[in-house]
């Protein structure tokens, strides 16, 4: 049966962590009427951290064993608080305060001590907190191992000269991960992960992106301009031998963390879609005709088919990373076909609810452009469904 609340297993991971869980209660009941604001003005407003535990979402994404939260240690369960935040609204979920993309590299990477240091900025409760992952450039796109950005090493400093493009929530973000090549010739085994205080000299922010869909995620470009860093700022340096293992493989890591969630959020969206549209079928708001209303209860029923298809690669993908497994490419699957079907509800809607869709600032219209966005956020769907095919292969080749 399809589910249309996503409900059972959330309420049974809030009674099991019960303050907790009161606390991501009160969040996800004051989140609703932040969103049009949010969306509209491509920030969040000042105001709603009083109504919100900042602790809390400061901590959100950081290991249990760093001082991370016991509702969201698990992979399965940050599927499912995503997914209610996504279904309230997607582009302020993915706004929201904490280390985000940028947590995974440094606990993958880095030595005990330097993931100490990272999280103690975020154990907070008066201010949010943002960390960030910069990877993409404008001159390589979604090729990660053609990096760009140069860092050079410059007796006990390093110094870093480049470019990054589309960092999610970069403007707000207190650290950057950054991912830079300390040996060209050696492709994807020449890059290193730095970790950059965004308030040191030569790190500018040449411009916020004016995004058409999760309009409040702020994606950023930087440049970085001679940006000194020390030996112990290269995660996985020990002050000896260098970093111990091989960045590229963190940020991997960083996507098998974070594509689960993204999955989640974009079957939310996708959910609500069907909810309201649903409920706009039945109060015959858009005068449709009869012929109409049964094409498209037909394809709301193969919709909620196909959601449900996309929640399991989902959840198949988040019970892997929980049993310490390579998700990468489950996290894919479920990545492409979360976003395709959402962009498929959104188009067949936005065609059929056309006098309600084509107001400015309506559900639809917001819907459609987030829709858009999901695409491209973290991968996009092409790329995803190039590493489905190569990991596949790889896979069988290994039999």
């Amino acid at each position: 049966m399809f589910d249309h609340t996503y409900s059972e297993d959330l309420d049974s991971i809030k009674r099991q962590f019960s303050t907790e869980g009161s606390i991501l209660d009160n969040i996800l009941h004051h989140l609703p009427k932040y969103v049009d604001s949010a969306d509209k003005k491509a920030e969040l407003d000042d105001t709603m951290w009083g109504d919100f535990d900042l602790g809390f979402l400061n901590r959100m994404n950081i290991p249990l064993n760093l001082g991370g939260l016991d509702i969201a240690a698990k992979a399965y369960s940050r599927v499912l608080i995503f997914e209610e935040m996504g279904r309230i609204g997607p582009g302020i979920c993915i706004s929201l305060p904490g280390p985000g993309l940028s947590m995974p590299p440094v606990f993958s990477l880095g030595t005990l001590s330097q993931q100490k240091k990272f999280v103690d900025d975020f154990f907070t409760e008066v201010e949010p907190v943002w960390g960030a992952f910069a990877i993409t450039e404008p001159s390589c796109g979604s090729d990660a191992t053609a990096i760009q950005c140069r860092i050079q090493k410059n007796n006990d400093e390093y110094v870093l000269d480049g470019e990054k493009c589309f960092v999610t929530n970069g403007s707000r973000a207190k650290k950057l991960v950054v991912f830079a090549s300390v040996a060209p010739d050696k492709g994807r085994f020449g890059i290193r992960a730095f970790v950059v205080d965004t308030t040191l000299p030569g790190v500018t922010i040449d411009r916020v992106e004016n995004m058409m869909g999760l309009r409040p995620s702020q994606l950023t470009n930087f440049s970085f301009t001679g940006v000194r860093l020390r030996s112990e700022d290269m995660l996985g340096h020990t002050g000896k031998r260098g970093p111990l293992i091989d960045a590229f493989a963190g940020a991997q890591g960083a996507w098998d963390y974070m594509r689960p969630c993204l999955a989640g959020v974009i079957n939310g969206s996708s959910l609500a879609a069907i909810i309201k549209a649903e409920s706009f079928i039945e109060g015959d708001d858009h005068n449709l005709t009869s012929n109409k209303k049964i094409v498209l209860k037909n394809k709301i029923a193969k919709w909620k088919y196909q959601l449900s298809a996309a929640r399991l690669l989902t959840f198949k993908a988040a019970h892997k990373y929980d049993r310490g497994n390579s998700c990468s490419l489950e996290a894919s699957m479920a990545k492409a076909a979360s976003s395709t079907l959402s962009m498929e509800i959104a188009h067949t809607l936005y065609d059929y609810l056309y006098c309600s869709a084509i107001g400015k600032d309506s559900f639809w219209e917001r819907s459609y452009r987030d829709a858009k966005a999901f695409d491209i956020l973290e991968g996009t769907g092409d790329m995803q469904r190039i590493m489905v095919s190569q990991l596949y292969q790889s896979q069988v080749a290994r039999r």
